[in-house]
């Protein structure tokens, strides 16, 4: 018989008596669970490997795996770039967002190519790999999908996930002027990587607003969905006031202030923004700490700040202006639990009215703002990977779990 794997020894473990100690010999490993990965290659390759090692602390890893799917995150992505530039690099941050594996990365070190401004696609990759279904992720008031890579790491290595980003949409005359606008225009792009469901979904703060809007465009031409989930959206409206019909584009600055505020979960317990502006300009702080890493210089740095002030502002007027559509699906709520003021909205179950399916409601130990921060990614994924392969009858009408 001729053995179908063998295993290299230094020695051979031995019992006092210098036989051979069977019970000491170690398995040998499956060889088709092995993983095969592919070696840097080039000067740049090995570059990139050595500072990705470092920072990520470890090495089980090859040229053509994803940056977050190992654990990076965007202050590790800024550490990349940090050190690039110790090396003689000049790589914004964003590049490793649009090319965040080795194989793809590299050559952008060895050309100097230039890089699409990641805050202007409509798109973000997060990760192109894949064979599965894809996820689409749909992004805050800051209209910027990068924090959505905090759950690769915890979602199925063969789904692809993109992040749905605004930013460059609002240029010229004809930018989305309501949510209904806005899904238009990204149900364009997402039909462009998945003609038909059945579709998957997850909007964070208002992205869940748009995420149910596109969910109601698509259920209306007959198209199925896997999963609509939202990490704690709340309308800027009144839940009794939009029920009963007020004309909401009336509401003025200072309402739609004191209202975002609710929404988003902030305590402002000093200096309350008093005007749209000053809400931009607080909301980019906590939301993009690390903006100025994505750009090479200063003066960069304050046009892209003034473009996402810009399109915060605009975001919070769309969100004025919202009008839900009632939609044939379930849907997961996660809600953050740390509410800061009492005028905090907390009213998940105002979502049953817009769905005609069962509504899941669990609960994340985390502020609004932390919702995919590192230690919740996890269960954030593990949530959205369960409520996709639920079968329809196993939510029995709104029912709350904690985490």
């Amino acid at each position: 018989m001729v053995p179908s794997r063998f295993v290299v020894l230094a020695s051979l473990p031995l019992t006092a008596s210098g036989k051979l100690n069977r019970k000491r010999l170690p398995e040998p490993e499956d060889a088709e669970h092995t993983p095969q990965y592919e070696n840097p290659q080039t000067a740049q390759e090995q570059l990139l490997f050595t500072l990705w090692s470092d920072i990520l602390e470890r090495k089980d890893f090859g040229i053509n795996e994803n940056f977050f799917d190992l654990g990076g995150d965007s202050l590790a992505a800024v550490q990349v770039a940090t050190a690039l530039t110790e090396q003689g690099y000049e790589l914004p941050v964003a590049s490793l967002f649009g090319a965040p594996t080795i194989a793809r990365l590299a050559p952008l070190l060895q050309h100097q190519h230039a890089v699409p401004d990641m805050f202007e696609e409509t798109v973000v990759p997060l990760r192109a790999e894949g064979t599965g279904q894809p996820i689409f992720c749909f992004p805050p008031i800051l209209g910027v999908s990068l924090g959505f890579t905090a759950l690769l790491p915890h979602l199925p290595a063969e789904r692809p996930v993109y992040g749905l980003q605004d930013m460059g949409l609002l240029h010229g005359p004809h930018r989305p002027q309501t949510i209904q606008q806005l899904a238009e225009l990204y149900l364009e792009q997402i039909r462009a990587l998945q003609p038909h469901g059945p579709y998957s979904f997850i909007g964070w703060s208002m992205g869940g607003l748009v995420a149910h809007a596109v969910a109601a465009r698509l259920m209306a031409e007959g198209e199925p969905l896997s999963a609509l989930v939202m990490l704690d959206t709340y309308p800027l409206h009144d839940p009794a006031a939009l029920e009963a019909g007020q004309d909401l584009a009336r509401m003025d600055d200072a309402w739609l202030v004191k209202n975002a505020i609710a929404m988003l979960g902030i305590d402002f317990s000093e200096n309350m923004p008093e005007t749209l502006d000053d809400l931009a300009d607080r909301i980019v702080e906590i939301m993009l700490p690390e903006a100025q890493a994505f750009v090479q210089d200063e003066a960069a740095f304050s046009t892209l700040l003034q473009t996402i002030r810009q399109g915060v502002s605009h975001n919070l007027e769309t969100m004025r202006n919202w009008q839900p559509q009632r939609v044939q699906a379930d849907l997961l709520f996660l809600r953050a639990t740390q509410r800061g003021t009492e005028d905090v909205a907390d009213t998940p179950a105002f979502w049953q009215n817009y769905i005609t399916g069962k509504l899941m409601v669990t609960d994340i130990n985390c502020t609004h703002m932390e919702m995919l921060d590192p230690e919740n990614a996890p269960i954030i994924a593990d949530q959205f990977m369960e409520f996709e392969r639920r079968k329809p009858d196993t939510l029995k009408g709104c029912v709350n779990n904690e985490r």
